[in-house]
């Protein structure tokens, strides 16, 4: 299905330009400081846990992180609201109230959201409702182990390789947990009876301090 919609052929596009940008970095030097030299330093400082190809893979999932996650989140607003006219008549409200004695065509700055607390809260409950990564988000077990629900987590599994039914290696590895943001978004533990429903009052209510630990936009708290 991947190779009908043409997904792979895009993703080594991708790939093939951050290999080329990653070489030419890494060959011209200098001074420059931004996700990339910062990857090249782990690199350098810590061998044994990452090599070149590493870097690679990191610097092209930037690309994936920087376009796509934005674009569906922005879509998942303009739906929620077009949805909702409710909570969309009650934004430009807001926006209109902020925005008095601003031209009309002004755009809205970022310093300017920071006092709309219904734009934030709309934000918030559109990507709890459609989170723009929908798969599990790794992380590595803490040092002795963790308890998740009454399980035990070992800090490291042992990895056995087999060859013709006899044990060739073993390694011990550590061991990567994750959980579902779709699946945590949608508690009704955690975000009442009306979970599936899009109410931005919810994040203007007192306590909230359980719904934002909860929230995987895009990563873990």
């Amino acid at each position: 299905m991947c190779n009908l919609l043409g997904v792979n052929a895009r993703h080594g596009k991708i790939r093939d330009y951050t290999l080329h940008e990653v070489h030419n970095r890494k060959n011209a030097g200098g001074n420059c400081h931004d996700i990339l030299s910062k990857l090249f330093e782990v690199q350098e400082n810590k061998q044994s846990e990452m090599d070149i190809s590493d870097v690679i893979s990191m610097a092209s999932s930037n690309i994936n992180a920087g376009s796509d996650t934005t674009a569906i989140s922005l879509r998942a607003v303009i739906y929620y609201l077009l949805k909702n006219s409710r909570c969309k008549e009650k934004l430009l409200e807001e926006i209109d109230t902020v925005m008095s004695g601003e031209d009309s065509f002004a755009v809205v700055t970022v310093w300017q959201s920071k006092n709309m607390p219904y734009l934030q809260a709309c934000m918030y409950e559109a990507l709890r409702l459609h989170p723009a990564v929908g798969m599990s988000l790794p992380r590595t077990t803490p040092a002795g182990g963790i308890s998740i629900d009454s399980h035990f987590i070992p800090e490291k599994v042992k990895l056995i390789q087999m060859v013709r039914g006899i044990t060739n290696s073993a390694k011990s590895m550590q061991t990567i947990i994750g959980a579902n943001p779709w699946a945590v978004h949608y508690s009704e533990d955690v975000y009442g009876r009306d979970a599936d429903q899009f109410r931005p009052e919810r994040w203007l209510e007192d306590e909230t301090g359980d719904l934002r630990r909860s929230i995987e936009t895009f990563e873990l708290p």
